[in-house]
Protein backbone atom coordinates (compact mmCIF):
# COMPACT_ATOMS: atom_id res chain seq x y z
CA UNK A 1 0.00 0.00 0.00
CA UNK A 2 1.62 3.43 -1.29
CA UNK A 3 1.77 6.16 1.81
CA UNK A 4 0.30 9.13 1.53
CA UNK A 5 2.57 12.28 1.23
CA UNK A 6 2.82 14.43 4.15
CA UNK A 7 3.40 18.07 3.66
CA UNK A 8 6.45 19.07 4.11
CA UNK A 9 7.40 22.28 4.77
CA UNK A 10 10.95 23.59 2.95
CA UNK A 11 12.43 23.92 -0.71
CA UNK A 12 9.50 22.26 -2.52
CA UNK A 13 6.84 24.72 -1.82
CA UNK A 14 8.20 27.99 -2.05
CA UNK A 15 10.04 27.03 -5.47
CA UNK A 16 7.48 28.38 -7.44
CA UNK A 17 6.98 31.61 -5.72
CA UNK A 18 10.70 32.22 -6.31
CA UNK A 19 10.27 31.44 -9.84
CA UNK A 20 6.71 34.31 -9.77
CA UNK A 21 9.29 36.56 -8.18
CA UNK A 22 12.15 36.37 -10.16
CA UNK A 23 10.21 37.01 -13.04
CA UNK A 24 8.25 39.77 -11.88
CA UNK A 25 11.17 41.65 -10.76
CA UNK A 26 13.32 40.82 -14.12
CA UNK A 27 9.70 42.58 -15.92
CA UNK A 28 10.03 45.57 -13.86
CA UNK A 29 14.00 46.18 -14.50
CA UNK A 30 13.38 45.59 -18.68
CA UNK A 31 10.10 48.31 -17.83
CA UNK A 32 12.38 50.79 -15.85
CA UNK A 33 15.41 50.48 -18.17
CA UNK A 34 13.30 51.24 -21.13
CA UNK A 35 11.82 54.26 -19.62
CA UNK A 36 15.26 55.80 -19.32
CA UNK A 37 16.48 55.07 -22.42
CA UNK A 38 15.89 57.70 -25.41
CA UNK A 39 14.20 57.25 -28.55
CA UNK A 40 17.13 56.89 -31.32
CA UNK A 41 16.60 57.41 -34.80
CA UNK A 42 17.83 54.92 -37.34
CA UNK A 43 21.59 54.86 -38.18
CA UNK A 44 22.54 56.83 -35.29
CA UNK A 45 24.32 55.28 -31.86
CA UNK A 46 22.55 55.90 -28.68
CA UNK A 47 23.71 57.86 -25.89
CA UNK A 48 24.47 57.07 -22.88
CA UNK A 49 21.74 56.79 -20.54
CA UNK A 50 22.60 59.35 -17.57
CA UNK A 51 20.23 58.79 -14.36
CA UNK A 52 18.23 61.08 -13.40
CA UNK A 53 19.04 63.56 -10.55
CA UNK A 54 15.68 63.92 -8.60
CA UNK A 55 14.81 66.03 -5.20
CA UNK A 56 13.06 64.38 -2.50
CA UNK A 57 9.50 64.73 -2.96
CA UNK A 58 9.47 66.07 -6.73
CA UNK A 59 7.01 64.05 -8.78
CA UNK A 60 8.42 62.70 -11.78
CA UNK A 61 8.09 64.46 -15.27
CA UNK A 62 6.20 62.30 -17.65
CA UNK A 63 8.08 62.21 -20.90
CA UNK A 64 6.29 63.93 -23.85
CA UNK A 65 4.19 62.02 -26.40
CA UNK A 66 5.17 60.11 -29.26
CA UNK A 67 4.15 61.90 -32.57
CA UNK A 68 2.66 59.33 -34.11
CA UNK A 69 1.61 59.70 -38.29
CA UNK A 70 -1.96 58.15 -39.05
CA UNK A 71 -0.99 57.11 -42.49
CA UNK A 72 1.59 54.96 -41.02
CA UNK A 73 -1.06 52.60 -39.55
CA UNK A 74 -2.61 49.98 -41.71
CA UNK A 75 -6.04 48.63 -41.26
CA UNK A 76 -5.49 45.18 -40.35
CA UNK A 77 -9.45 44.57 -40.24
CA UNK A 78 -11.42 46.44 -42.37
CA UNK A 79 -15.16 46.33 -42.50
CA UNK A 80 -16.34 43.78 -44.87
CA UNK A 81 -20.16 42.97 -46.21
CA UNK A 82 -21.89 40.29 -48.04
CA UNK A 83 -24.20 42.96 -49.27
CA UNK A 84 -24.62 44.22 -52.73
CA UNK A 85 -23.54 47.86 -53.00
CA UNK A 86 -26.49 49.58 -52.75
CA UNK A 87 -27.85 51.05 -56.35
CA UNK A 88 -26.55 54.54 -57.62
CA UNK A 89 -28.84 57.48 -57.08
CA UNK A 90 -31.06 58.50 -60.25
CA UNK A 91 -30.28 61.36 -61.98
CA UNK A 92 -32.29 64.08 -61.22
CA UNK A 93 -32.97 67.14 -63.61
CA UNK A 94 -34.43 70.37 -62.94
CA UNK A 95 -37.22 70.47 -65.51
CA UNK A 96 -39.19 67.76 -67.08
CA UNK A 97 -38.84 67.36 -70.68
CA UNK A 98 -42.38 68.41 -72.59
CA UNK A 99 -44.08 66.35 -74.89
CA UNK A 100 -44.22 66.32 -77.83
CA UNK A 101 -47.32 65.03 -78.95
CA UNK A 102 -50.25 65.74 -76.80
CA UNK A 103 -52.51 62.87 -74.82
CA UNK A 104 -54.94 60.94 -76.80
CA UNK A 105 -58.34 61.87 -76.78
CA UNK A 106 -60.45 60.49 -73.90
CA UNK A 107 -63.72 60.50 -76.20
CA UNK A 108 -65.59 57.18 -77.57
CA UNK A 109 -68.12 57.91 -79.80
CA UNK A 110 -71.51 57.01 -77.93
CA UNK A 111 -74.15 57.42 -80.66
CA UNK A 112 -74.53 58.99 -84.30
CA UNK A 113 -77.76 60.07 -86.18
CA UNK A 114 -79.21 62.24 -89.12
CA UNK A 115 -83.01 63.62 -88.12
CA UNK A 116 -85.72 64.29 -90.35
CA UNK A 117 -84.07 67.88 -92.01
CA UNK A 118 -80.86 66.19 -91.99
CA UNK A 119 -78.66 67.58 -89.08
CA UNK A 120 -75.81 65.87 -88.08
CA UNK A 121 -75.71 64.62 -84.44
CA UNK A 122 -73.42 62.76 -82.47
CA UNK A 123 -72.80 62.07 -78.81
CA UNK A 124 -69.48 61.57 -77.39
CA UNK A 125 -68.68 59.78 -73.89
CA UNK A 126 -65.66 60.53 -71.84
CA UNK A 127 -64.98 59.65 -67.49
CA UNK A 128 -68.36 59.03 -67.17
CA UNK A 129 -70.16 62.05 -69.23
CA UNK A 130 -71.85 62.16 -72.31
CA UNK A 131 -71.13 65.10 -74.51
CA UNK A 132 -73.97 65.65 -77.18
CA UNK A 133 -72.29 67.47 -80.42
CA UNK A 134 -74.28 69.11 -83.58
CA UNK A 135 -72.82 70.17 -86.88
CA UNK A 136 -75.31 73.47 -87.07
CA UNK A 137 -78.30 72.94 -84.77
CA UNK A 138 -79.83 75.72 -82.41
CA UNK A 139 -81.36 73.46 -79.81
CA UNK A 140 -80.03 74.13 -76.14
CA UNK A 141 -77.81 71.23 -74.71
CA UNK A 142 -75.55 70.69 -77.35
CA UNK A 143 -71.79 71.58 -77.80
CA UNK A 144 -70.82 73.35 -80.88
CA UNK A 145 -67.66 74.84 -82.83
CA UNK A 146 -66.19 76.61 -80.24
CA UNK A 147 -67.05 75.14 -76.90
CA UNK A 148 -64.58 73.51 -74.49
CA UNK A 149 -65.13 69.79 -73.31
CA UNK A 150 -63.31 68.65 -69.92
CA UNK A 151 -61.13 72.32 -69.64
CA UNK A 152 -58.81 71.27 -72.21
CA UNK A 153 -60.22 70.25 -75.42
CA UNK A 154 -62.16 72.61 -77.58
CA UNK A 155 -63.77 71.87 -80.94
CA UNK A 156 -62.83 72.93 -83.97
CA UNK A 157 -64.76 71.59 -86.13
CA UNK A 158 -67.18 69.20 -86.58
CA UNK A 159 -68.58 67.07 -89.83
CA UNK A 160 -70.65 64.08 -90.79
CA UNK A 161 -67.03 62.19 -91.25
CA UNK A 162 -64.91 63.67 -87.92
CA UNK A 163 -64.81 65.96 -85.15
CA UNK A 164 -61.70 68.52 -84.72
CA UNK A 165 -60.39 69.32 -80.92
CA UNK A 166 -57.78 71.71 -80.18
CA UNK A 167 -55.86 70.15 -77.31
CA UNK A 168 -55.42 73.89 -75.02
CA UNK A 169 -52.60 73.61 -73.12
CA UNK A 170 -50.31 72.49 -76.30
CA UNK A 171 -52.68 74.18 -78.77
CA UNK A 172 -52.40 70.95 -80.64
CA UNK A 173 -54.91 69.92 -83.19
CA UNK A 174 -56.05 66.79 -83.03
CA UNK A 175 -58.93 64.74 -84.40
CA UNK A 176 -61.43 62.20 -84.04
CA UNK A 177 -63.12 60.15 -86.92
CA UNK A 178 -66.74 59.20 -87.08
CA UNK A 179 -66.54 56.39 -89.46
CA UNK A 180 -68.74 58.19 -92.00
Amino acid sequence: MKRARQWRPGVKRAAPWLGLAAVVLGAVGIVDRWDRAEMVQPGASPAPVKPAARRPGAAAVPPPPMQVDPAQFVDLFPHQDWAPPPPPPPQVTDALPTPTQPPPLPFAIGALWLDNSGGFYAVLTAQGREFPVCVACRQSGFYREGDVLLGSYRIDKVTSQEVRFVYLPMKRLQQMSLGG
